[in-house]
């Protein structure tokens, strides 16, 4: 690959070179001119030789353009190269960052499974065990069986935490809305933050398992960056699909911030929420203000809807 400087030096060259072949013409053209003029002719008529001046003149006149002409068309191929280029660069960039995002959610996907298959259940069956001795006439033990069993119990919730905190088995089971409403209870409890949603168009409906990856992610995001920031004690949030775009508009009434100056300052949590959205050729644009809170809405396209498909209920007002 060629550095800035090569490709300076480069283009030097090429102009000198041009610069070079232009002179050389044109002395060769004064000197054929002033030989045919002078050397073949000894005798000129002022009328002759203001005819031989406005050929020479326009010959001159065309080859310059025509030399300009080259020139441009050698520029705007090199450009259109370049470009070209450009934009294929940036679809390997885009398949790799896609492709990255899905790994991620596989790796993610893998990790909830495994607490909850192997370590939830090896823990489910010494809480069984320790269950089943404390039903045993074994009175000086009890108290110690009690406490392990409290042990027990509070590590299948750390692991279940665990395993939802990686992805909601609701997501892949059930589909969106319901994944959604979980994570919105979940989301109350845990931060004290209410959560005023309505939707519509999503009730018995499954959208493409990338649509609904992103769309819950740019959600749970967007809560979390409102629970850590916004300084609010309810949160908006509104989801709605029709044949061609499923929309988000999350929106609370908290401290706002510079959104600008936040996007500038490569956010990792607003870069990664507009990033998931661009995988899916999606926008994701967000407004806000210091004390005006705060709005995200992100627009995310469907495939075709299947005919007979229920495109379900819900209300937005």
């Amino acid at each position: 690959m060629s550095t800035p400087t090569s490709n300076r030096f480069s283009a030097r060259r090429q102009a000198a070179a041009i610069s070079v072949i232009y002179l050389m013409i044109s002395g060769i053209w004064v000197y054929v001119s002033n030989y045919l003029l002078f050397g073949q002719a000894p005798v000129i008529t002022i009328e002759t030789l203001g005819e031989i001046e406005a050929i020479s003149d326009g010959i001159v006149v065309v080859g310059t353009a025509y030399l300009i002409y080259l020139l441009i068309h050698h520029s705007i191929a090199r450009l259109q190269r370049s470009e070209q280029a450009l934009m294929e660069q940036r679809g390997r960039l885009q398949a790799l960052s896609h492709r990255l995002l899905d790994i991620e959610e596989n790796e993610r996907r893998a990790i909830a499974r495994e607490p909850h298959d192997e370590i939830g259940q090896a823990l489910t069956g010494l809480k069984l065990s320790l269950e089943t001795a404390a039903r045993l006439p074994q009175a000086p033990a009890d108290a110690q069986i009690a406490a392990a069993v409290g042990v027990a119990n509070d590590l299948i919730a750390r692991v279940r935490n665990l395993s939802l905190n990686l992805r909601p088995a609701a997501l892949d089971d059930l589909g969106l809305l319901p994944a959604l409403l979980w994570h919105f209870e979940r989301y109350t409890q845990q931060t004290g933050v209410r959560v005023d949603f309505r939707h519509q168009g999503l009730a018995e409906r499954r959208f493409e398992h990338e649509i609904e990856t992103v769309a819950c992610r740019i959600v749970q995001e967007a809560l979390t960056n409102v629970a850590r920031h916004a300084q609010c004690a309810e949160v908006e949030v509104r989801v709605w699909a029709d044949d061609a775009l499923l929309n988000l508009r999350i929106e609370d009434y908290g401290i706002g911030f510079n959104a600008l100056r936040r996007m500038n300052a490569n956010s990792s949590g607003l870069l990664g929420m507009e990033e998931r959205a661009a995988i899916v050729g999606g926008t994701l644009s967000i407004e806000s203000q210091p004390g005006s809170g705060t709005q995200l809405v992100a627009e995310l396209p469907l495939a075709p809807v299947r005919a007979g498909e229920n495109h379900g209920g819900g209300d937005l007002s």
